[in-house]
């Protein structure tokens, strides 16, 4: 059956050491799992330090840590529902390992029913591929509401420019007014065309808790290391953390090599969570415009 390794710090869906492997082998995974050094600061929740075992029947075994220094078994079967039942020492589920290795179904023996409301459980248990690219119809969506938003303006300013009773300072004004937001909204769809040009056949393969994490052209994008990572700079329009889509991300390396990640690719937030404890700092720019990165392999 195909087993896989989750850790401190792993999103949900994000597993390593994935390969399929016969019951003895399982066994062994087990065993030499990290238990005791994983248990620092431990959180009990369906994702966490644990081996996850994919059943025949699109159910899932899960192994993992539970509180005073016990482990408890989850069982997710394909109807969605989970059962879990806590356990002193992992030996003692070995015997409903190789059972399940050797029948493909579960003894329910002394399992209770778990209720994780508004979760989506099966996301806990399979794997989840983290590819970030370009999503054509939600960036059109936006194009069209900046496009809208212009339209709109210059409908304003028509009506008002005919307006046989509108004084002259009035329709100055309001001209001055209507130039400028016209201005600002071709800048920002001129912004949101050289974001979206840079990523045109671009992905972002990366998640929180693996080193390792490719950026590139789609066909063969290219293998970096976030232990190579110094720091990372936010180009945006101010210096907070509410940083809309518009801006991007400059990942600087040892070597001096840096690669530009525009925030319409994957959001500001999600970018950075991924990164933990690597130094950060922001550069404002009025319009941050991107550009390719520096001796990149595309």
């Amino acid at each position: 059956m195909i087993t896989k390794i989750q850790y401190q710090h792993f999103e949900t869906g994000e597993f390593t050491g994935i390969k399929s492997r016969n019951c003895e082998e399982t066994i062994r995974l087990i065993q030499a799992f990290p238990w005791e050094q994983q248990r620092d600061q431990l959180e009990v929740t369906l994702t966490g330090p644990s081996i996850t075992i994919e059943g025949p029947n699109r159910d899932f075994l899960k192994l993992s840590l539970y509180h005073q220094d016990k482990f408890i078994l989850y069982y997710l079967n394909g109807n969605k529902k989970v059962y879990a039942r806590i356990f002193n020492h992992y030996t003692q589920v070995v015997p409903l390992i190789r059972g399940f290795f050797k029948t493909g179904v579960i003894d329910h023996t002394g399992f209770a029913r778990a209720h994780f409301p508004f979760q989506k459980v099966r996301s806990h248990f399979k794997t989840r591929f983290f590819l970030y690219r370009p999503k054509k119809a939600a960036i059109f969506g936006l194009l069209c509401l900046w496009l809208f938003f212009l339209y709109f303006t210059l409908v304003i300013f028509s009506f008002a420019m005919t307006d046989p009773n509108a004084d002259s300072r009035k329709m100055t004004t309001l001209a001055i007014v209507l130039c400028f937001l016209s201005v600002m909204l071709i800048m920002l769809t001129a912004l949101f065309v050289n974001h979206y040009w840079v990523i045109t056949g671009k992905i972002l393969i990366l998640s929180r808790g693996i080193d390792i994490f490719y950026y590139g052209a789609k066909k063969a994008p290219r293998l970096y290391h976030k232990k190579d990572v110094v720091e990372l700079v936010t180009m945006a329009r101010r210096s907070v953390n509410d940083h809309g889509r518009l801006v991007w991300v400059r990942i600087n390396f040892l070597n001096g090599e840096s690669i530009n990640i525009s925030c319409l690719l994957i959001r500001y937030h999600t970018l950075f969570s991924k990164f933990p404890g690597i130094p950060q700092r922001s550069e404002q720019r009025l319009l941050p415009f991107i550009r390719s990165s520096r001796r990149m392999i595309n």
